[in-house]
């Protein structure tokens, strides 16, 4: 695991064991990188918009918190101040010699744990892995309201995610795109369970699966006598969706003639029923889902320019699971307990094995197909965890075997340079970063992934 960045936080410009904190964390073996703040002025004067800077500039995955214990309100305000912009951080406070009270009071306010001063490593750097490791369990899986669970580790998507609360709070119209099976419906109803109409309908349609000669009458209803047949009124989705989201999968399905009245709703929030003169007011939020390249549909003459930069304002692209493998354990972890709780079965896990067989494959259905995979694989096992009998794949193709190869390569070629780097620096960390031109965490991370953990595997490539 690559080393975390510790945000040490002080409201004492003296203190005195400053350099002394910095020196043990960063001979801590790469696991952290210090990073120091010393705040000014009192909570009052604006400590609030400083932390906020300070927090979206060095990113941290830790706080350590070092205030004066004879100003435990303005430490109770600076902890309330660090959990209100950002309650996953983890915090650990150093103290002196505070009484109970005070420690009790330390918690209280927001603190994951305290540590006493003098410093000691051996007291210190053990709190702050299992900070580290709390903090870091908690992002892997960020749930997100909604009928299952977006799990990630992967960065980018992560951060994707952390970007839903922001697209919530709005009433703007969402794209979501990403190849079949990646979740957009998922992220949907989280954009929707997230949002001021929560408590309101949130209806899934699929553009694709509405006769062209229906989807008007289907989303907008008819009135007495519009057509044949049609005796009574009848509201269409729009009408059940009100107050609420309608979310709009496969929109690249969508008939033109229609686009161009769908293009109308968007517009000015107006609809009329099939047979009706009159306008209607829709009170929904629209988000939509493709899994096509929608630009691509434009140059082809079979999607609305204009209605796709209508619908283009909040993007959220879905990356297909084999550009995210790190998540294939977590997703299929998931899957077991889902799916053991569901068929009464007493699984513990996947195999080293089985495992390693999942992370191998491409997985063309992304995580619908994991699910799939899995949920055969549950009801198939007769051991206390998976085995690589029960998870049934496709045979690779070509295509997917020379990707898997050329991994491989990368992979090897990676190692051989990174053991080459660091035998030439005779194991410093620190010079063989700067002598390719890489931050230290960088090269911490890549000696984690390839398993180089001390001199003598340097020494033994």
């Amino acid at each position: 695991m690559d080393s975390a960045t510790v945000l040490i936080l002080g409201t004492d410009p003296g203190f005195s064991s400053s350099s002394q904190l910095i020196t043990m964390l960063r001979d801590s073996e790469g696991h952290f990188e210090p990073v120091i703040k010393v705040m000014s002025g009192t909570p009052l004067d604006g400590w609030k918009a400083e932390v906020n800077q300070v927090l979206r500039e060095s990113k941290p995955e830790i706080v350590l918190f070092t205030p004066k214990l004879d100003r435990m309100p303005a430490a109770s305000c600076m902890l309330d101040c660090i959990s209100e912009l950002n309650r996953s951080i983890p915090i650990l406070v150093l103290v002196e010699s505070a009484a109970p009270d005070e420690v009790t009071r330390i918690l209280d306010a927001g603190a994951g744990d305290f540590a006493r001063l003098p410093l000691d490593p051996a007291d210190l750097l053990p709190r702050l892995c299992r900070l580290k490791n709390l903090g870091r369990r908690e992002q892997a899986q960020p749930r997100l309201p909604g009928p299952d669970t977006l799990i990630t580790q992967n960065a980018e998507f992560r951060e994707q995610l952390r970007q839903l609360r922001l697209y919530a709070k709005y009433d703007a119209t969402a794209l979501i795109t990403g190849e079949t099976g990646t979740g957009k419906e998922l992220v949907a109803r989280a954009l929707h369970r997230l949002s001021p109409r929560a408590r309101k309908p949130f209806l899934p349609v699929n553009c694709g699966a509405i006769p062209a000669d229906l989807i008007e009458n289907e989303f907008f209803g008819h009135e007495p006598e519009a057509f044949t047949g049609a005796s009574s009124r009848r509201p269409g989705l729009v009408a059940e969706a009100q107050g609420g989201t309608l979310f709009l999968d496969e929109i690249d399905s969508a008939p033109l003639s229609f686009q161009a009245k769908l293009l109308r709703l968007l517009q000015n929030r107006e609809f009329r029923l099939v047979g009706s003169t009159k306008l209607a007011h829709a009170d929904v939020r629209m988000i939509a889902a493709a899994n096509c390249d929608l630009e691509a549909a434009i140059r082809d003459g079979k999607f609305r320019r204009d209605l796709y930069y209508r619908l283009n304002v909040l993007r959220v692209d879905l990356p297909p699971l084999r550009k995210r493998p790190e998540d294939i354990p977590l997703l299929a972890q998931h899957f077991v307990q889902k799916y053991s709780a569901i068929f009464e079965k007493d699984l513990r896990g996947i195999s080293p094995s089985a495992l390693e067989a999942l992370s191998n494959y491409a997985w063309p259905g992304n995580i619908r197909e994991l699910e799939n995979v899995v949920e055969r694989a549950v009801i198939l096992s007769k051991e206390p965890k998976l085995s690589p009998l029960d998870v049934q794949l496709p045979a690779r193709t070509s295509e997917e075997s020379f990707r898997a190869l050329k991994a491989a390569a990368i992979a090897e070629f990676e190692r051989s340079h990174l053991v080459r780097l660091l035998t030439q620096h005779k194991g410093n960390v620190s010079e063989a970063a700067l002598a390719a031109g890489k931050h230290r965490r960088t090269l911490f991370r890549l000696m984690r992934k390839h398993g180089i953990r001390s001199k003598r595997d340097i020494s033994h490539p």
